[in-house]
């Protein structure tokens, strides 16, 4: 005898302490395997991550399947890589292995409503993400190395999930989409299937009988 559970993480991903203590509980459970649900377009690199590093830690417990819904992109991709499965629909929206940062400006709406703003900061980049000013070109590089430092880290979590060179993922990555039949041939998931299929798969890693 034994139980699947199913956990879904949809929407943006942020850094969100529940959702992490909730998997972790879930980790630690009586439950024989456990599905992944996403249908999530990214969200911040540091909730991606938790997320994922939580995933991780369940997977060296217990059999863990990702099913990927209408869109798993960017961060929703890379929390589906600490599965020992992938499972993507056909038209998935799948990869968008990339990184996108800015910040809106809103000074010329501050000036409208009469609103100032005074920036103190204790260090030389404490403020750059203030919208109360443009980005200064030690800003914009420094915004420019952080982007470059997270896109190779994303490249190397790649390459070592789906046993790819670094070289073999940055081809397909660049913040390119594909859709699950192309990810399929490109090695990004494991299957074609949704939910009944990850279950299945669930159900034979964890080695629990049909009823």
């Amino acid at each position: 005898s034994g139980s699947i559970a199913r956990v879904t993480i949809s929407g943006l991903i942020r850094g969100n302490q529940e959702r992490v203590e909730a998997l972790e509980r879930l980790g630690n459970s009586q439950v024989r395997a456990v599905i992944v649900h996403i249908d999530s377009p990214g969200g911040t690199t540091a909730g991606s991550e938790a997320v994922y590093e939580e995933v991780l830690a369940m997977s060296a417990k217990k059999p863990v399947v990702a099913v990927m819904d209408t869109v798993a992109a960017s961060g929703g991709y890379w929390i589906a890589l600490s599965a020992q499965k992938i499972f993507a629909q056909p038209q998935t929206i799948t990869g968008s292995i990339g990184v996108v940062s800015g910040k809106f400006v809103l000074k010329g709406l501050y000036d409208k409503i009469g609103v100032t703003k005074e920036i103190v900061t204790t260090s030389e980049y404490a403020g750059m993400y203030s919208d109360y000013k443009p980005f200064s070109e030690g800003e914009k590089q420094k915004v420019l190395a952080d982007m470059e430092r997270i896109y190779t880290e994303f490249l190397k979590k790649v390459a070592a999930n789906r046993k790819m060179t670094v070289a073999e993922v940055d081809k397909i990555a660049r913040g390119r989409v594909w859709s699950g039949r192309s990810a399929l041939k490109l090695h990004l998931i494991d299957s074609l299937g949704g939910l009944s299929d990850a279950l299945e798969e669930a159900r034979k890693l964890a080695r629990i009988p049909q009823s």
